[in-house]
């Protein structure tokens, strides 16, 4: 008897529920998308370094997923620092800056690190560095935030 009336509910109020749905998948798109705007669309050649348009190009690119992919964890000037944990612990993000530990870094190294997870020694990475966008990076854009980074003034 209970899953005859449950089957009534169910089905006087498909319409609800599918509308419901609906609503919650948008809702979830927008909230993915709203965080992460998509990268400039048009073509940049980041291989370029006679042209200075083109190197401000690469510059912005490189700032923009900087801000996009780093900035959580290693701030927006990309100095490191405390980064809270979602379960009261606390973990360092390094700088990542010319002054900090990437200053010895190769631009080979830099893409080792953001794709592969690994220190130019081998070592692993924090495995948060798994997580986030920066391995799905093409080497054109991590050369863009390695550039970007390498900018950036030392940490005083």
């Amino acid at each position: 008897m209970k899953n005859l009336f449950k089957n009534l509910w169910i089905r006087k109020h498909r319409i609800v529920l599918a509308i419901i749905l609906a609503v919650l998948i948008v809702l979830f798109i927008m909230y993915r998308t709203i965080d992460n705007p998509p990268p400039p669309q048009e073509e940049i050649n980041l291989n370029s370094t006679s042209d200075s348009a083109a190197q401000s190009e690469v510059f912005i690119l490189g700032k923009h997923l900087a801000l996009k992919n780093c900035a959580r964890c290693h701030g927006s000037d990309l100095h490191g620092g405390a980064v809270p944990g979602d379960s009261g612990e606390v973990a360092l993000a390094a700088n990542i800056t010319r002054s900090g530990v990437c200053s010895t870094y190769t631009e080979k190294d830099f893409i080792r690190v953001l794709h592969e997870g690994k220190h130019p020694d081998g070592s692993p990475v924090s495995p948060v560095m798994l997580a986030i966008e920066s391995r799905n990076m093409s080497d054109d854009e991590v050369h863009a935030v390695y550039l970007y980074a390498r900018s950036l003034p030392p940490h005083p």
